[in-house]
């Protein structure tokens, strides 16, 4: 289950890095004759505000950094039992 959780969580990040974050970056000035070009810190800001991009993908990150550390945790505590134990 754990193989799963982590697979989907990985997936949804690349997905995040993949698609959304590069179509947030094109759609955050607009598109059109209206459209203004932002450069620098404010074009990364606009960038991660829209569709809550920016959010998304620490909360992403944050998960997966929980996820692969709680299988390391997982690994070391079972290595630490005896076979005849478990």
């Amino acid at each position: 289950m754990r193989q799963v959780i982590e697979s989907l969580v990985f997936s949804l990040l690349a997905f995040t890095v993949a698609v959304l974050v590069p179509f947030a970056w094109i759609m955050r000035d607009g598109m059109g004759p209206d459209s203004v070009t932002s450069t620098g810190l404010p074009a990364v800001e606009r960038c991660f505000q829209t569709f809550y991009s920016g959010p998304v993908l620490i909360g992403l990150l944050a998960l997966a950094v929980v996820v692969r550390w709680s299988g390391r945790r997982s690994r070391t505590v079972a290595a630490e039992i005896p076979r005849d134990q478990r």
